[in-house]
Formats: structure tokens, C-alpha cells, sequence
């Protein structure tokens, strides 16, 4: 089982860049993420865009293992490049599963297609 993550989107933290979600392994997220619903995969790194060269290849190559009956999306960062990212899962698939943070927990959704 893992997680598919779009990207980490960063956030400005005096004059550095720093992830804007902690999923390290270390973290109340990251700790979660990883015992209940397995490895984290980012798809994207931060900087990605939807108009970056190369972007719906690399996802599509990112998101080659996933399967919707075991694995998980984890839509975060740019919105469309997470509405990318399900419709390339949707070609693998006859069912998405998502985590949708809320209330300090992960919520799995299922949507059959």
C-alpha cells in the first residue's frame, strides 16, 4: 500500500523556503500517514507547474504502480495539477482512493469510476 502525493508545496519561512505540510516521519501527519496507509510517493517536486515541460509524462510515469483497489492519492500543492493527477490514476484504475486531512486525522474516501 502507498501514498501518491502530487507535490510538496513550499511556503516562505523568514528568507528560506520550507515545506508548507510537515509529513515528515517524525511528524503527527507523517507518522500517521506512513503506520496507516503505507510510503509516501511524491509525484511532483515543489517548483512544478501545469505549464512545465514535461509534467503530464512525469506524472504519468510517476503514478505507473498505482493501483486504486490498494494504494492512495494525496492531492497537494497546485489544483490542477492534483485534477491531473486523478485523471491519470483514473487510467489504472476503476476506483480512486483519497486522504483527505481533517480534524488532525487522515480520512480515506473511495470513488468508484
Amino acid at each position: 500500500m502507498s501514498v501518491y502525493a502530487t507535490q510538496c508545496p513550499l511556503r516562505k519561512e523568514g528568507n528560506r523556503l520550507v515545506p508548507k505540510f510537515d509529513l515528515s516521519p517524525t511528524s503527527h501527519a507523517g507518522r500517521e500517514l506512513r503506520q496507516n496507509y503505507g510510503e509516501l510517493i511524491w509525484i511532483l517536486g515543489p517548483n512544478a507547474a501545469p505549464w512545465s515541460p514535461g509534467v503530464f509524462d512525469q506524472m504519468r510515469e510517476g503514478l505507473k504502480s498505482f493501483k486504486g483497489d490498494h494504494d492512495y492519492l494525496l492531492c497537494l500543492g497546485n489544483p490542477v495539477l492534483m485534477s491531473m493527477m486523478s485523471v491519470l490514476a483514473a487510467e489504472f484504475t476503476d476506483q480512486l482512493r483519497f486522504l483527505q486531512w481533517s480534524n488532525g486525522e487522515y480520512m480515506p474516501l473511495t470513488i468508484e469510476l
